[in-house]
Parts: structure tokens; sequence; C-alpha cells
């Protein structure tokens, strides 16, 4: 048997010497997608290889990327397996299930998948580079340098906060719980957000014409049935400047807990986007966008009582 990991659902059709595009609609899972195309919208092959990479890691340590406890501090899987890489203790990567393979084999999986996170999508290999790299222990590998969205750990949670380009981006990271039911429950960590580095022109207003227009959001989005828990409009600010906004629940939970979610992702605005002119807050549960760029397929028109937020 040949087991294969494929998953279309969001595959997407290019050009025969296409090598990449660009899209105003993110959709995935972030910790698996690469970070241009998380921040920028900007997919490739390339991308395809980060999310491997994460996969790779998370097979050989039987971590998922999320969180890793030990004792008080939580880490991150990249940091994790970045830090015990520089410091000369790789095989504490290792599932202890998996210590009567080859220690050497295990080592180059994880060498193979660091490469794969890299920041710079030139720096990662293609998949062909990464069949032969499997398959050929001749094959001398690069050395791989820090990965995309590597924090230090501390105790409690993980924090960060990183510039690509002209957009900043940061986290909170805490421990999963395997067992745990999570249909029907408000989760609002972990927190992942971002923002461009540019602020609105008349801040103040720019900021009011926000708060309205996602107050607004956050009503319909909040009154929406076990089916969908979605908004979208546009408002317009000072200088003729127009804010495109959407919020998303995800529909297990009920409105009191969706505009709750909202209210909790919407005042870390305060912390990463405050005048900025576009952010992004997403929990495991809901997550609000602003941009000064449609990014949504078809805005929300019915109106709906705003909560306080």
């Amino acid at each position: 048997m040949n087991p294969k990991i494929a998953d279309f659902g969001m595959a997407r059709l290019v050009l025969v010497d296409q090598t990449q595009a660009n899209t105003n609609r993110i959709v995935g899972t972030y910790g698996y997608m690469a970070p241009e195309y998380a921040m920028h919208g900007q997919f490739s092959m390339k991308s395809d290889v980060f999310s491997f990479g994460v996969l790779v890691l998370e097979i050989i340590s039987g971590q998922k990327n999320s969180g890793i406890r030990h004792g008080e501090n939580v880490e991150d899987l990249l940091s994790f397996a970045w830090r015990n890489w520089r410091e000369g203790t790789a095989v504490k990567i290792v599932d202890p299930s998996l210590n009567n393979n080859s220690r050497n084999e295990m080592l180059r999986c994880i060498h193979i998948g660091l490469l794969c996170v890299q920041e710079n999508l030139a720096d990662r290999p293609t998949m062909t580079t990464i069949m032969l790299m499997l398959n050929s222990y001749s094959l001398s590998l690069p050395i791989p340098s820090e990965p995309a969205f590597y924090v230090s750990s501390r105790t409690g949670s993980i924090s960060a906060t990183q510039s690509w380009g002209n957009t900043q981006l940061g986290g909170t990271t805490s421990a999963c719980c395997a067992t745990c039911s999570i249909f029907g429950l408000m989760e609002t960590s972990p927190l992942f957000y971002m923002s461009e580095i540019t602020n609105a022109t008349n801040m103040d207003q720019f900021n009011q014409v926000l708060g309205n227009l996602m107050r607004n959001l956050t009503g319909i989005a909040a009154s929406g049935d076990s089916r969908r828990k979605y908004a979208a409009a546009n408002a317009t600010a000072p200088n003729s400047q127009t804010i495109y906004g959407a919020v998303q629940c995800t529909p297990d939970l009920s409105g009191q807990d969706c505009n709750s979610c909202v209210v909790e992702a919407f005042s870390r605005i305060t912390t990463c986007c405050v005048g900025k002119i576009s952010g992004r807050v997403a929990a495991p549960s809901c997550n609000i966008r602003y941009e000064n760029f449609r990014f949504y397929d078809e805005p929300t028109t019915a109106d709906a009582p705003a909560p306080a937020m």
C-alpha cells in the first residue's frame, strides 16, 4: 500500500507555465498556511511545500502544530523544532513511539521539515527535490534558517509580532486539549492577528466608522442560524476611504457567544491594528477582518441591531 495525504477542497487551476498567483480571499487553517499566503494572498507551489513541512514535523513529533506544553511553558511546533535543532537536541523532537526507527532517518526528516517551513519561499525546496532528499541519503542538505512564525517560548502562552513587507503579524498560542469536546464552545485562544503598518488618514474618524461598521456586522452575524453566522459590508471613512469589513463565527455558537467572541476579537484591534488601513483578528470560534479593498464575494445588505462592542 502507498498511503497519500491529499485534499483538493481548495485547489485552484493555473496556467501551464504559471508558478504563482494572488487571491483576495484567504481560506485555510492558520499554522499550516505559508506566510506569504496568509498575509498577502500570494500562493505558489512553495505554499504547499510549507504546509507539507508542518505535516512532516507533526508526524515525526506526534504533536499538533498549535501548542506543546512543557510544565508551565507552551511552545508552538515550529519554534520547538527549531530551538532543539539549533541547540543540537533534535532527538527531543522525535515521538517516543518512533524510537525503534533509525535515528538518522528521523533527524533527516526533521531537517527536511525545517527546510520546507523557511520564511523565504525561495529557500524552500521543490517537492521534486524533497522526494530526492527523502530517497537519497547521498544528497547533502542545506542548513535551514529560522523558520517562519518562529517565536521564543514564554510561561503560560506564546506571543509573537513579526513584520512581513508592509504587514505586521502576531498572536497568542495556548496548549490544546485532545480529548475535549469543542462543539458549541466559544474559544478565543489561540489568537492570530495581523495588520498593515500604514496608518489611515484622519485616524479618529476612521476608527469611529470602523467601529460602527463592525458593530453592525456583529449583529448580523450573531443573528445567523446554525448553518451560517457571517456578515460582510462596507462603509465610507473620511477622505472617501472605503472600509470593507467581514465578521464570521463558527455556526455551532449561540448568538450570544458569537457576539461575545467577536467583541473579544475586536478588542484586540487596539493591540494590533488601531488606526491601520487594514487588520485581521482570528480565533478558533470567530474572526474579523477589514481592508481598504473588497476581499469578499457578496456583501450583506440586511440590517440588524448592533450589539454593544
